[in-house]
């Protein structure tokens, strides 16, 4: 998808990232069906990013991994959702029965 090539470059050269677009460049490659991108982009958001996921971003990456099979990540996230102490919105927790009932 060229457009997501194209927002992926401005990302990448953004100076200061913040959740937002973490989350909009996590949320795009969910949407163009580029679940791999999308995984992978929040492990470099984990170990580069001083802010925390949040919602919005825990719900495509759940997306990500029901998707994509990654049950094992998907299990990871549901302890960071515990372990960072996020709210449970009926968001999260939908994707959570998603996640594990593929």
């Amino acid at each position: 998808m060229k457009e997501l090539d194209v927002a992926r470059r401005l990302f990448d050269e953004m100076p200061c990232r913040n959740v937002v677009s973490w989350a909009v460049m996590i949320a795009g490659y969910v949407s163009g069906e580029m679940y791999a991108d999308a995984l992978h982009l929040f492990n470099v958001m984990l170990r580069e990013s001083e802010e925390l996921p949040n919602g919005a971003v825990v719900v495509c990456v759940l997306t990500a991994c029901s998707q994509f099979g990654a049950l094992d990540q998907g299990k990871w996230v549901h302890a960071f959702i515990d372990q960072a102490k996020l709210p449970k919105s009926s968001s999260i927790a939908a994707a959570l029965i998603n996640m594990y009932s593929k």
